[in-house]
């Protein structure tokens, strides 16, 4: 019997790999994201702690207090935009996984199609040979019992 061949393997092969690159990429962002989220919190809490810092009755003292206290701001604001990008970034490589998925899914579909054809025509040539094996074995015993068919 013969073997199927799928001859869009090669192409089946490197969209699976196109996947699981973009699965990679993806689970890299995601952890970039959560990093910065995790960056963004510890800002928060810092500033937070300072802004319930009692004021000191110290002027310099308060002067570098409110200094730290607007870094922090400041911090906390690149952190937020920061990770909103991230949040993009995030956003795009599920769409290119997505993307690379539907792709490998479309070959693997046309794949089990073209097998599923190729195993129908192999059952149809076993079935005509199995069927001229029946009609000559049924010539070979009329023969033998003396009658011969036309």
């Amino acid at each position: 019997m013969a073997r199927f061949v799928f001859r869009l393997e090669p192409v089946l092969r490197h969209r699976a790999q196109r996947q699981e690159i973009a699965e990679q990429a993806l689970a890299a962002a995601q952890r970039e994201r959560e990093e910065r989220a995790r960056a963004l919190e510890t800002a928060r809490l810092r500033l937070e702690a300072a802004l319930l810092e009692a004021e000191a009755l110290d002027l310099s003292v308060a002067l570098h207090l409110q200094i730290y206290r607007e870094h922090l701001r400041g911090r906390e604001r690149e952190l937020a935009r920061d990770l909103a990008v991230k949040e993009q970034v995030v956003a795009q490589r599920l769409q290119s996984l997505v993307a690379a998925r539907r792709e490998k899914k479309a070959l693997e579909n046309l794949k089990e199609q073209r097998r599923q054809a190729f195993e129908a025509v192999q059952r149809s040539r076993e079935q005509k040979a199995l069927d001229e094996i029946g009609m000559r074995s049924s010539r070979a015993d009329i023969q033998i019992s003396g009658k011969e068919v036309k």
